[in-house]
Protein backbone atom coordinates (compact mmCIF):
# COMPACT_ATOMS: atom_id res chain seq x y z
CA UNK A 1 0.00 0.00 0.00
CA UNK A 2 0.90 3.54 -0.19
CA UNK A 3 -0.10 5.69 2.65
CA UNK A 4 0.32 9.29 2.93
CA UNK A 5 0.47 10.43 6.26
CA UNK A 6 -1.16 13.64 8.03
CA UNK A 7 2.15 14.59 8.89
CA UNK A 8 3.24 14.94 5.11
CA UNK A 9 5.19 11.95 4.88
CA UNK A 10 4.28 8.82 2.05
CA UNK A 11 5.12 5.56 3.20
CA UNK A 12 5.45 1.82 1.39
CA UNK A 13 3.83 -0.76 3.45
CA UNK A 14 4.42 -4.20 3.18
CA UNK A 15 0.80 -5.50 4.21
CA UNK A 16 2.51 -8.98 4.03
CA UNK A 17 4.75 -8.12 7.11
CA UNK A 18 1.41 -7.33 8.96
CA UNK A 19 0.14 -10.25 8.07
CA UNK A 20 -2.70 -11.39 10.67
CA UNK A 21 -5.05 -14.49 10.30
CA UNK A 22 -7.52 -12.18 10.44
CA UNK A 23 -6.26 -10.06 7.02
CA UNK A 24 -5.00 -13.27 6.01
CA UNK A 25 -8.18 -14.14 3.48
CA UNK A 26 -7.50 -10.53 2.11
CA UNK A 27 -4.00 -10.67 1.22
CA UNK A 28 -4.75 -13.86 -0.95
CA UNK A 29 -7.83 -12.21 -2.94
CA UNK A 30 -6.98 -9.17 -4.46
CA UNK A 31 -10.76 -8.20 -5.10
CA UNK A 32 -11.36 -8.83 -1.33
CA UNK A 33 -8.17 -7.08 -0.80
CA UNK A 34 -9.45 -3.93 -2.74
CA UNK A 35 -12.47 -3.42 -0.99
CA UNK A 36 -10.37 -2.14 2.26
CA UNK A 37 -11.26 1.41 3.54
CA UNK A 38 -9.95 4.52 5.18
CA UNK A 39 -11.55 4.27 8.51
CA UNK A 40 -13.94 7.12 9.23
CA UNK A 41 -10.95 9.03 11.35
CA UNK A 42 -8.52 8.33 9.33
CA UNK A 43 -6.69 6.67 11.40
CA UNK A 44 -6.56 3.18 9.43
CA UNK A 45 -7.57 1.04 7.46
CA UNK A 46 -10.61 -1.76 7.49
CA UNK A 47 -12.34 -4.64 5.68
CA UNK A 48 -15.19 -4.98 8.54
CA UNK A 49 -15.30 -4.20 11.89
CA UNK A 50 -13.27 -6.92 12.94
CA UNK A 51 -10.27 -6.54 9.97
CA UNK A 52 -8.45 -3.08 10.81
CA UNK A 53 -4.55 -2.07 10.46
CA UNK A 54 -4.36 0.68 12.86
CA UNK A 55 -2.24 4.08 10.91
CA UNK A 56 0.45 3.17 14.03
CA UNK A 57 0.96 -0.05 12.40
CA UNK A 58 1.40 1.27 8.67
CA UNK A 59 3.60 4.16 10.14
CA UNK A 60 5.38 1.87 12.10
CA UNK A 61 5.97 -1.10 9.40
CA UNK A 62 6.17 1.33 6.34
CA UNK A 63 9.25 2.19 4.40
CA UNK A 64 9.32 6.26 3.68
CA UNK A 65 9.49 7.12 0.00
CA UNK A 66 10.32 10.42 -1.15
CA UNK A 67 6.39 11.81 -2.52
CA UNK A 68 4.09 14.14 -1.39
CA UNK A 69 0.19 14.09 -2.05
CA UNK A 70 0.47 17.77 -3.98
CA UNK A 71 3.33 15.31 -6.19
CA UNK A 72 0.60 12.63 -7.00
CA UNK A 73 -2.27 15.39 -7.52
CA UNK A 74 -0.39 17.23 -9.81
CA UNK A 75 0.91 13.55 -11.39
CA UNK A 76 -2.80 12.65 -11.44
CA UNK A 77 -4.45 15.82 -12.99
CA UNK A 78 -1.07 16.27 -15.87
CA UNK A 79 -0.55 12.58 -16.73
CA UNK A 80 -3.78 10.85 -16.40
CA UNK A 81 -6.95 11.11 -19.65
CA UNK A 82 -10.57 9.71 -19.02
CA UNK A 83 -12.28 7.97 -22.13
CA UNK A 84 -13.40 11.23 -23.19
CA UNK A 85 -10.05 12.98 -23.36
CA UNK A 86 -8.39 9.85 -24.98
CA UNK A 87 -10.98 10.28 -27.70
CA UNK A 88 -9.94 14.02 -28.30
CA UNK A 89 -6.20 13.19 -28.05
CA UNK A 90 -6.77 10.18 -30.73
CA UNK A 91 -9.87 11.63 -32.91
CA UNK A 92 -12.00 8.64 -32.17
CA UNK A 93 -15.30 7.63 -30.86
CA UNK A 94 -15.73 5.46 -27.29
CA UNK A 95 -16.40 2.64 -29.28
CA UNK A 96 -12.98 2.73 -30.86
CA UNK A 97 -11.82 3.38 -27.16
CA UNK A 98 -13.54 -0.14 -26.06
CA UNK A 99 -12.31 -2.27 -29.53
CA UNK A 100 -9.18 -0.99 -28.69
CA UNK A 101 -9.30 -1.95 -25.23
CA UNK A 102 -10.07 -5.12 -26.18
CA UNK A 103 -7.77 -5.79 -28.84
CA UNK A 104 -5.18 -5.02 -26.32
CA UNK A 105 -3.61 -1.77 -28.07
CA UNK A 106 -4.51 -0.12 -24.90
CA UNK A 107 -5.02 -0.72 -21.16
CA UNK A 108 -6.83 1.33 -18.63
CA UNK A 109 -4.95 2.28 -15.57
CA UNK A 110 -8.53 2.28 -13.61
CA UNK A 111 -12.10 0.92 -14.73
CA UNK A 112 -15.67 1.34 -13.45
CA UNK A 113 -18.90 0.96 -14.74
CA UNK A 114 -19.02 4.63 -15.67
CA UNK A 115 -15.81 5.84 -16.16
CA UNK A 116 -12.32 4.54 -17.59
CA UNK A 117 -8.94 6.57 -17.00
CA UNK A 118 -5.77 5.71 -18.91
CA UNK A 119 -1.90 6.89 -19.13
CA UNK A 120 -1.69 9.89 -21.11
CA UNK A 121 1.49 8.80 -22.31
CA UNK A 122 -0.01 5.67 -23.44
CA UNK A 123 -2.61 7.64 -25.66
CA UNK A 124 -0.22 9.71 -27.16
CA UNK A 125 2.23 6.68 -28.07
CA UNK A 126 -0.99 5.41 -29.69
CA UNK A 127 -1.39 8.47 -31.76
CA UNK A 128 2.15 8.51 -33.30
CA UNK A 129 1.56 4.66 -34.12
Amino acid sequence: LLVFFRNGIAKVVDIQQLSSSAIAPYLVNQDRFNTAEVQPDGFGIYWNDQTTLSHRDLYRQGMTVPLTLDALHHYVQSRVVSASEACGILDCSRQNIDDLMRRDKLHPIRTDAKYKLFSKAEVVQRKKE
